[in-house]
């Protein structure tokens, strides 16, 4: 038979068994290179962090998210810390709404559709006159809402009503007092104190209520610091726990700029 060209006599078909080899393992190491894991092995990939991007966890227990130093300082934090709340005209407009308004229990809860505020708000103007502005309808918990009521509906009449029914709305009122239970404070020491060089921005009854309020309750200044006839002090009388309460310097930030503000207390 003759030669053809370009065929090497010497050579030989592969068996069968060497060509299933061959492609065995062309086929694994082409799916290795396009991404896909063929089924029956397992390769381990090391856990790679997310946050910081280093391997050995996940970002759930990163513990490089902040530096040690900060974590030591949320450790020892204090537990509580005492806060005043100045008694200005707003707080004191607040209380009066809060001794003029009643907790409802609406039944059926499912009439009140979307916007439940709105349709009590809206059933209560209709019955008792005004806007329903006039009446804000707070949620308290799952079923309870809170009314705060204008001055011509008082909460004392609802409340020995019991039953209120607005159309196809009936409410059963009862009296909200969340502050029922409470410790009363006892403040035992009023003192005058005197911030020495106060900022001339911060020369308000209403800043520096907020100021002290750290560490006592601000009561009101003198009438001098009022009209701002001298502005190496500002003096001011405030209701501490203890005297030992009242720290030596105050430490005020305002925009950009922070000072120490001396704290003298005078007799």
């Amino acid at each position: 038979m003759p030669k053809q060209p370009g065929v090497n006599e010497h050579t030989y078909p592969a068996s069968s068994k060497e060509s299933r080899v061959n492609e065995k393992t062309y086929s694994t190491s082409s799916k290795k290179v396009s991404g896909h894991q063929p089924s029956g092995v397992h390769l381990s990939r090391p856990l790679r962090c997310a946050r910081c991007f280093k391997a050995g966890h996940v970002a759930r227990g990163c513990i490089d998210r902040l530096p040690m130093a900060v974590y030591r300082a949320m450790r020892a934090r204090p537990s509580y810390l005492s806060a005043f709340v100045p008694q200005t005209d707003d707080f004191r407009t607040r209380q009066n709404h809060c001794r003029n308004a009643i907790l409802v229990d609406v039944l059926p809860l499912k009439k009140l559709g979307h916007f439940p505020q709105e349709t009590i708000a809206n059933r209560m103007a209709s019955r008792f006159g005004g806007f329903p502005s006039d009446f804000h309808v707070a949620k308290y918990i799952q079923r309870d809402f809170v009314i705060f009521l204008p001055e011509w509906v008082p909460a004392d009449q609802l409340i020995r009503r019991e039953i209120l029914s607005l159309e196809d709305l009936r409410m059963q009122c009862f009296p909200w007092n969340p502050y029922s239970g409470l410790r009363r404070a006892s403040l035992a020491y009023n003192v005058w104190i005197r911030l020495v060089c106060l900022p001339y921005e911060c020369w308000s009854s209403r800043t520096v209520a907020v100021m002290v309020g750290g560490f006592g309750r601000f009561i009101r200044a003198d009438d001098f610091s009022i009209r701002m006839v001298d502005l190496t002090g500002y003096r001011c009388l405030v209701s501490v726990n203890h005297l030992s309460d009242i720290p030596k310097n105050l430490e005020v930030t305002m925009g950009e700029y922070s000072l120490s503000v001396l704290i003298q207390l005078e007799r």
